[in-house]
């Protein structure tokens, strides 16, 4: 008898963390975005690029823009993310879940930055005259 509530409880145990699991991806598979993610990436503006926050990763992580082109990452995740440049030339602070933040570059250069939340998330950008 004792076997059999083991058991069970092992099982309901596996069945909630599957469903947790898949609230959690909500779309997501794989480490990467979702259909719904690429068309908004499409639509950004030309002098705009859109880098999406998902998954513990940036997509892209890393790009080549021109010079007073702006970026803007957009958190899909459901934890707060940072995106802050090792330098200092931009610091997004708390960016929350659906939130965004822009920074244009004026100077040609490359920028690493991070999340310092997760300092293993991280990307470069190439700035071109």
């Amino acid at each position: 008898m004792r076997n059999k509530k083991l058991i069970i409880c092992f099982i309901i145990i596996s069945l909630l963390m599957a469903i947790a699991s898949l609230a959690g991806c909500k779309g997501q598979s794989s480490g990467t975005p979702s259909a719904s993610v690429t068309l908004e990436a499409n639509t950004a503006p030309k002098n705009e690029t859109i880098i999406i926050i998902a998954n513990y990763s940036f997509f892209p992580k890393d790009i080549t823009i021109k010079v007073g082109d702006t970026i803007t990452w957009i958190n899909k995740d459901y934890y707060i993310h940072n995106v802050s440049e090792k330098n200092g030339a931009f610091d997004s602070g708390k960016i929350a879940s659906t939130k965004k933040f822009s920074f244009t570059f004026d100077k040609e250069g490359i920028y690493e930055y991070l999340d310092k939340t997760q300092q293993l998330m991280k990307g470069s950008i190439t700035v071109t005259k």
